[in-house]
């Protein structure tokens, strides 16, 4: 499935979390070693500066470290200093390096937030809808939530940073892909280039299963 997601879907990498599926470094580290040689495979820690789950991570050999809730320049700054610190300059210029992008506070600070110069060391952020349309009480369709991601979407783009955007659905993935744009649209787990992906809704859809599998895979070797 997994080769099928990166030949045929135009699949980037699958991403893992200590975050809010609390992902264990053992189940992290089996997973990765399934994928090593088909998809990379990214970390969401803890938080900004979650100081052992970089460590952990970098020591598995992951490929990327995405940072949750980044919603001031401060956190921001201590994440990238948190990056610095830990991981090889060497290693850390082959990384994914991001956060999310996944508030309404977020939303109003992120041009302070992409001004610092700590955004510089960035080459990927996640614009979390799920999040987002819970930080504003609306539908995650709501016409107000879209129109709040897209301004995001662009802003990102302007500041010469990678940006994906969350769908939940195949529909809603294509209707992201249509009107946001972004550079990448993913799923919990999955990313997807969406200039390389032939058909995002039928991507998106076999994301899905993909997920589907690997949690059956991980419930039977860790248990539910």
């Amino acid at each position: 499935m997994a080769e099928d997601l990166k030949g045929k879907h135009g699949c980037l990498g699958i991403k893992m979390t200590t975050e809010d599926e609390h992902d264990s470094f053992k189940s992290i580290d089996t997973v990765a070693r399934v994928l090593s040689k088909t998809l990379p495979l990214y970390v969401k820690i803890g938080g900004p500066n979650a100081r052992l789950d970089i460590r952990q991570s970098y020591e598995l050999g992951v490929s990327g470290i995405i940072a949750p809730m980044v919603e001031t320049p401060y956190a921001l700054s201590i994440y990238v200093k948190a990056l610095r610190t830990i991981i090889p300059r060497s290693a850390l210029d082959l990384m994914l390096r991001g956060f999310n992008a996944e508030s309404i506070t977020c939303y109003e600070k992120l041009d302070e937030i992409l001004s610092v110069p700590e955004a510089r060391e960035l080459n990927h952020i996640t614009v979390g809808q799920g999040d987002l349309s819970e930080s504003i009480g609306k539908a995650r369709d709501d016409p107000e939530v879209l129109k709040i991601a897209g301004k995001m979407t662009d802003k990102i783009k302007s500041a010469g940073i990678s940006v994906s955007v969350s769908a939940a659905t195949p529909e809603s993935a294509q209707l992201i892909a249509n009107q946001l744009r972004p550079d990448k649209i993913n799923s919990k787990m999955v990313y997807f280039s969406v200039s390389k992906t032939p058909d995002i809704h039928q991507a998106f859809k076999s994301g899905l299963a993909f997920e589907k599998a690997l949690k059956k895979y991980r419930d039977s070797v860790f248990g539910n």
